[in-house]
């Protein structure tokens, strides 16, 4: 099954959380697709620095590189002097460092198998600093919410992907160090 974060669902989380996502900031999207999400926070937020998508499926990744082609020639020119830079990289999220020290991270993780949502929440807690912000969609990262916990639960809450609703959980990083080994770079 193939589905992307909701227009609205995004609009939703760039207002609530626009106070704790700096100027300049670095969005990325992990398993990109098509890189609607990139291009819909772009134009939400036009004082972002970078919209960095990953994608490991070639057919998608192409699809984007025409959708980026058209985002630069006939949207960034709009968005103001300094429009967000679209960077599309194809490969395995998990072992690339594209989204090192991103401000924002869009996880569509409504298919995940647990072993590849507990790799990402391992990699998000290896590669992202405090403060960041990472979205999940049907479940919650599970080193949240104790004492010495990696994350912070900011919400939980139903809203319209493009498949139907899902649960949109946004985290929090904290200070906290990983509590296990992840993946080395």
């Amino acid at each position: 099954m193939y589905g992307e974060f909701g227009f609205m669902s995004l609009v939703a989380l760039f207002r609530k959380y626009s106070d704790q996502i700096p100027r300049r900031a670095v969005v990325a999207d992990l398993g990109s697709g098509v890189g609607r999400p990139l291009f819909a926070a772009a134009c939400l937020r036009p004082d972002i620095a970078r919209c960095v998508g990953v994608e490991k499926l070639r057919g998608l990744h192409e699809l984007a590189g025409e959708l980026r082609a058209l985002y630069d020639a006939e949207l960034a020119p709009v968005l103001g002097a300094h429009p967000p830079r679209v960077e599309l990289h194809r490969g395995d999220f998990l072992g690339g460092v594209e989204w090192r020290g991103a401000d924002v991270v869009l996880v569509n993780s409504a298919i995940f198998r647990d072993e590849l949502f507990d790799a990402t929440e391992a990699r998000a807690a290896e590669v992202l600093t405090p403060g960041a912000l990472v979205v999940t969609l049907r479940r919650g990262f599970r080193d949240c919410g104790h004492e010495g916990a990696c994350w912070e639960l900011l919400e939980a809450t139903e809203r319209r992907q493009s498949w139907g609703m899902s649960t949109v959980y946004v985290h929090r990083r904290t200070r906290n160090s990983p509590r296990r080994t992840g993946i080395e770079d």
